[in-house]
């Protein structure tokens, strides 16, 4: 059973990424508007603590008698405008001495700065949060001390009030903004994802069999998953029309064969002397022969083509696999009248990357199609070298018989199925397995004249630096 995989929405997905964004941007945004409600809102209240402060200190005089304070009706009715806070003063003296007001009152932090200009500071009095402000006056003529200092403190109720409502209808439009932007968000994300529902919707209605490339117009995001979809589809269709090809072709050869195994038979069968019977059982014993041959070299084929759609790559000691096809069939019958030679320096490397098997496969087709176009009696040389050139390193491999060769003609066509040539000739699929296997190691493959009369055939295997240095 096909294992369950839990799926996610890319749509979802990139809403809560998005959402996610806008609230983390929003939560910056807030801390920046509350500290900027927090400064308008000393700023505005600090304005009266300042002019309250301004309008004490010009009606603070020096007389024989000492400091005189005249309380300024105007302070009070600057203090007045904020009507929910209470207000606490003190005018004292440089050494404490508290001249008029609330004695008490939080002393200013040792860094503030006193000067005709008012500083602020925030401090608890009364168990209430208050704003205080101090200001420094100069004093003319003989005195205790050469200014006085006018402390002003006033409750925050009403400029936290001011600093929430500043705060609270920015957040408003905040929010208003967030949620604009999160519905355009969600459209835009639906609009860009069209395309992926278009080829969905394009493969959906397709018919087995229609392997033709996708026709969408992608976003450049997603332009190469649709160029690899096609290279996809176009490697399977390719595929399909090798498959369908080689099954027709297979069914007509194999067809072909049996049917002429079961003519033979029946025509054993209706003989009437022994001699008569046993000529006709050996003819079918030779198609016989010749099908199981057949059987073999097809599925030989079948397995090359499947590893050619799979590439495979391993290390493939060309030298070795020569040698075991060699060892092989001297140790066959055929051994016995086959004699060969081969031509190869033991100090180099002849390994590269490549399809171990399917190599395998296209040496022992083109040695024993050798051996089988000879009539199986034979001079072959095998000579295998390295080359190298600007176009990169290769692997040259050259088997050459005494045989009989192959005219121009049937060299133009021997690397087709099923095509043969010559008095003993095969299945005719030898040579088209050695042309697939070549063909998917991206190499070369020709045929010329030997030097010994008969056919040579030359196999160049690009061999890249990975594989070169096994």
């Amino acid at each position: 059973m096909p294992e369950n995989r839990r799926t996610y929405s890319l749509r979802r997905r990139l809403t809560f990424i998005m959402v996610g964004g806008i609230m983390i941007l929003l939560s910056i945004i807030a801390a920046a508007l509350w500290k900027y409600a927090q400064d308008s809102a000393n700023k505005t209240y600090d304005l009266l603590l300042q002019g309250a402060s301004i309008a004490i200190s010009e009606r603070i005089t020096q007389t024989e008698d000492g400091v005189v304070i005249d309380l300024p009706p105007s302070a009070l009715e600057i203090l007045a405008l904020s009507r929910q806070d209470r207000v606490f003063y003190r005018v004292y003296l440089p050494d404490g001495t508290t001249v008029t007001g609330t004695p008490d009152l939080p002393a200013p932090p040792d860094n503030a700065k006193l000067s005709d200009s008012p500083s602020f500071f925030n401090d608890d009095y009364i168990g209430e949060p208050m704003r205080f402000s101090i200001k420094a006056r100069s004093l003319i003529g003989e005195a205790p001390a050469p200014f006085v200092l006018v402390q002003l403190g006033q409750t925050t109720t009403e400029r936290r009030a001011l600093q929430f409502d500043i705060f609270s209808k920015g957040m408003v439009g905040l929010f208003a903004l967030a949620i604009v932007s999160l519905f355009f968000v969600r459209f835009a994300i639906t609009r860009s994802m069209r395309p992926l529902f278009g080829i969905e919707a394009d493969i959906g209605k397709r018919s087995p069999t229609d392997l033709s490339p996708l026709r969408a117009e992608p976003p450049r995001e997603i332009e190469s998953l649709i160029q690899a979809i096609n290279g996809f589809m176009s490697r399977l269709d390719t595929s399909k029309e090798n498959a369908q090809a080689f099954i027709a072709d297979v069914t007509h050869q194999m067809r072909t064969s049996l049917t002429a195994v079961e003519g033979q038979l029946q025509l054993a069968a209706g003989q009437e002397t022994p001699e008569q019977m046993r000529s006709r059982i050996i003819r079918a014993h030779q198609e016989t022969k010749q099908t199981i041959n057949l059987t073999n070299q097809l599925l030989a084929h079948a397995m090359v083509i499947h590893r050619q759609d799979n590439h495979f790559r391993e290390k493939v000691d060309l030298l070795q696999i020569i040698r075991n096809e060699v060892e092989d069939i001297l140790r066959s019958p055929l051994g016995d009248h086959v004699e060969f030679q081969i031509d190869a320096e033991d100090s180099l490397n002849f390994s590269f990357l490549g399809d171990r098997i399917a190599v395998r496969e296209a040496v022992k087709n083109i040695v024993r199609n050798s051996i089988q176009h000879s009539g199986n009696r034979c001079r072959i040389n095998i000579e295998i070298e390295r080359l190298q050139s600007k176009a990169g390193d290769s692997m040259r491999l050259s088997v050459s018989d005494d045989g009989p060769g192959l005219s121009i003609e049937d060299q133009a066509h021997v690397w087709e199925r099923f095509y043969k040539a010559g008095k003993f000739a095969g299945s005719g699929i030898g040579l088209s397995i050695v042309h697939a296997v070549v063909k998917s190691h991206h190499g070369l493959i020709k045929l010329e004249e030997s030097e010994m009369g008969g056919l040579k055939t030359i196999l160049i295997f690009p061999t890249p630096s990975a594989g070169a240095a096994l």
